[in-house]
C-alpha cells in the first residue's frame, strides 16, 4: 500500500486499487476477460451488490456515481474511487469493498456475467473495432504479447460464448498480493490512522502456492529480433490509395 499525504486543503480524497494485470495476461480462451471481469468486480461482490447503482447507499456515503470508476489496459486494471475527505464512513466502505474485490470476494452468477459480457460487447462496438482492426493487428503482432486480435465478426460470439471457468481463472491467476497496490491519496487528520485501517483489513490476503508467472511484455518487445509485418486493411471500402505508415 501506498499512502500519500497532501498538505493543501482538498475537498475530496482518492483511493485506487490497481491490479498489476490486464489484457497482457489473458489466455487464448480469455478474449477479454480483463475487461470483463473488471466490471463483474465493480458491480458484484458478496458484501455489494451493484454498489456504483445502490444510489441509496451512495447517498448515505456522500459519494456520487461517477466518484466510481474502472479501467482495463494492458499491463494492468484499475479502480478508482473518490470521496469527501472527512467522511470516515465512506473511507471504510470503499476500503472494505476494496478489499472484497482484492480477496476473492467476486460473485459469479451467470446472469450477471451474461449481462457484462453484452455491456462489454458494445463498448467494444463503440471503439469502431472495423475502422481500427488493421492497426490494433499490427500493434499486437509488434508490442503486445503476440496476443491475436479477433476479427471484428468474430467478437460478439467469442465474448458471448466464453467460459465462466476461464473468467475465475483469470481471477485466481492474478489477483493476488504481489500484483496488487493500494493507494491513498488526500488531506489527512492522521495518516496513521489510514495505515492501521489498511493493515488491519488487509493482513488476512494470502498468496496462492504455485502463482504463475507474469511475462513482462515491454521487455520482451525490446530484446526480440527485428521484424517487420504488413496487414490489409480489414475495411473493404476503403479507396486503394488510402494507406498508412506506422513507425514504433
Amino acid at each position: 500500500y501506498i499512502i500519500k499525504p497532501l498538505s493543501q486543503e482538498v475537498e475530496k480524497n482518492e483511493i485506487r486499487l490497481v491490479v498489476n494485470a490486464g489484457k497482457f495476461q489473458e489466455d487464448k480462451d480469455q478474449p477479454d476477460h480483463a475487461h470483463l471481469l473488471e466490471h463483474l468486480a465493480f458491480n458484484y461482490l458478496e458484501g455489494y451488490t451493484n454498489f456504483s447503482n445502490n444510489t441509496d447507499l451512495l447517498s448515505r456515503l456522500n459519494l456520487r456515481k461517477n466518484d466510481l470508476h474502472a479501467f482495463t489496459f494492458s499491463n494492468n486494471t484499475l479502480y478508482q474511487f473518490i470521496y469527501p475527505k472527512d467522511e470516515n464512513i465512506a473511507l471504510d466502505t470503499i476500503l472494505d469493498y476494496s478489499y472484497e474485490i482484492a480477496s476473492g470476494k467476486v460473485v459469479f452468477n451467470e446472469e450477471q456475467i451474461n449481462a457484462e459480457r453484452k455491456a462489454v460487447y458494445q463498448e467494444y462496438l463503440l471503439q469502431r473495432p472495423i475502422k481500427y482492426y488493421s492497426h490494433r493487428k499490427i500493434f499486437s503482432k509488434l508490442l503486445s504479447c503476440d496476443k491475436d486480435v479477433p476479427n471484428p465478426d468474430e467478437f460478439e460470439s467469442l465474448i458471448m460464448d466464453s467460459s465462466t471457468g476461464a473468467l475465475k481463472r483469470f481471477y485466481r491467476d492474478w489477483y493476488r498480493p504481489d500484483l496488487m497496490t493500494l493507494i491513498v491519496v488526500g488531506n489527512f487528520r492522521d495518516p496513521k490512522i489510514v495505515e492501521r485501517k489498511i493493515q488491519k483489513m488487509f493482513k488476512d490476503i494470502s498468496m496462492p502456492e504455485h502463482p504463475r508467472q507474469k511475462t513482462n511484455c515491454i521487455n520482451q518487445y525490446l530484446t526480440k529480433p527485428s521484424s517487420f509485418t504488413v496487414e490489409n486493411n480489414y475495411d473493404e471500402k476503403l479507396s486503394d490509395s488510402q494507406f498508412k505508415f506506422y513507425f514504433r
